[in-house]
């Protein structure tokens, strides 16, 4: 054997969270899944659910690795980023990770469980400071994160 070692079987779960305030446009809801479908689809499959100022679990869906999913709007209320967070924390071990898609127009959530990352519509930023993770996407190159 020329590379000794263990092979690790495990696979993250990750919850996408599509913020769908009244806030966030159908441009930036669009960019947001070309980003999934051009870079996190091709390499995996994840959860994907919609919330506003609630996680509407009635949306939720498995986004299959290499599949293309069409941007659809569902809500369109206030924002509340305790709504994903509580209920990834609900799920006790489901997932390992959320990644919360936004325009950033929220106050700070309440901690979670797993890491949070977020990433930020073009020309918006999050309105406060946090140690989690996140990214912007650009206006160039079809809104490519950063």
């Amino acid at each position: 054997m020329l590379y000794p070692g263990m092979k690790r079987g495990h696979v993250s779960n990750i919850l996408i969270a599509i913020d769908q305030s009244g806030s966030v446009g159908d441009k930036a809801i669009s960019m947001f899944f070309g980003e999934l479908c051009s870079g996190l689809a091709r390499q995996t499959t994840f959860d994907v659910v919609f919330f506003d100022t609630r996680v509407n679990e009635d949306t939720l869906f498995t986004w299959k690795r290499g599949s293309k999913v069409k941007p659809t709007r569902q809500l369109q209320g206030g924002t509340d980023f305790n709504a994903p967070t509580r209920y990834v924390n609900d799920q006790k071990g489901k997932y390992d990770g959320v990644l919360i898609m936004t325009d950033g127009e929220c106050g700070p959530p309440e901690p979670c469980r797993v890491r949070r990352g977020y990433v930020i519509a073009p020309g918006c930023k999050l309105h406060f400071p946090t140690t989690d993770i996140v990214m912007n996407m650009s206006e160039t190159k079809g809104g490519r994160v950063k």
